[in-house]
């Protein structure tokens, strides 16, 4: 500003004024958006996780107009694509804020709209949600965060579904609050590959009550239950839930299992 404050006193009064003008549009085009003199933001910084270097075993064909491919092991369950769902973690936690008993209380669940993201990343209907959870790939309960890059939908596949990976970070918590591993591994391991997490670490013994919480549990259905999302025999055939009697169509999900699903 002193070289231009001093090329003003050579030009005249009418031109040191347009010029002025001219530098204050400038400015104020550089300046961000909100209250004069608010102090700048202090909320934990969200870094995504790097990538495994690991080439994915097999990957599925792309759905129209997805960015993300499932990736599936040689036994059949599927991990998210590791380039466009590599994980993210808040960066200023710790374990000992992982911990505490009521961590995760502290951090929102993913808006609807941050749902449908993760859903149409991988060409998946958000009306498949019976089907799929919204995951974080690494878990709020390890330091997640609700970054895009830590958000996909995983099937409820039995045996390598979404309810074994819920199993798998409640013990992975575990083992970080007994110091068994440390946080850093267990929020790689999960994110490279949480199935080949799942056979490294679910036997590996903890302290009672490091767990934290029991996840939670969608309905189990019962053999012959019309229930939407559960499984069903025959594609085509139309079943009808009770009390209530809504239709239902057997329908094969993206992952090849049979489902009650409605009608769209």
């Amino acid at each position: 500003m002193s070289a231009t404050t001093g090329r003003r006193r050579h030009v005249g009064v009418g031109v040191a004024l347009v010029l002025l003008a001219v530098l204050a549009a400038a400015c104020g085009a550089d300046e961000p958006s909100g209250v004069v003199g608010a102090p700048a933001s202090t909320g934990p910084a969200i870094y995504p996780l790097p990538p495994p270097s690991v080439a994915p075993p097999s990957t599925a064909a792309d759905a129209p107009g997805a960015v993300a491919r499932f990736v599936r092991t040689a036994d059949g369950v599927v991990l998210p694509d590791p380039v466009v769902t590599p994980g993210a973690v808040f960066d200023d936690v710790g374990p000992a804020e992982i911990c505490e008993l009521h961590y995760t209380q502290g951090v929102r669940q993913p808006r609807f709209n941050d749902k449908v993201a993760a859903f149409a990343n991988y060409g998946v209907s958000i009306r498949d949600r019976d089907v799929y959870q919204v995951d974080h790939l690494v878990p709020i309960s390890l330091g997640g965060s609700n970054a895009q890059e830590n958000l996909w939908p995983q099937p409820y596949q039995e045996g390598g579904g979404a309810e074994e990976k819920d199993l798998l970070e409640r013990q992975l918590r575990g083992l970080v609050c007994s110091e068994v591993i440390t946080l850093e591994e267990a929020q790689t391991a999960i994110a490279t590959d949480w199935w080949q997490a799942y056979a490294t670490y679910m036997d590996l013994p903890v302290r009672p009550g490091t767990e934290g919480p029991e996840p939670w549990r969608r309905h189990d259905p019962q053999p012959g239950e019309v229930v939407n999302g559960g499984p069903c025999p025959v594609e085509g055939e139309v079943g009808y839930t009770e009390p209530k009697r809504v239709p239902l169509t057997c329908t094969a999900d993206d992952v090849g299992q049979l489902r009650w699903a409605k009608r769209y």
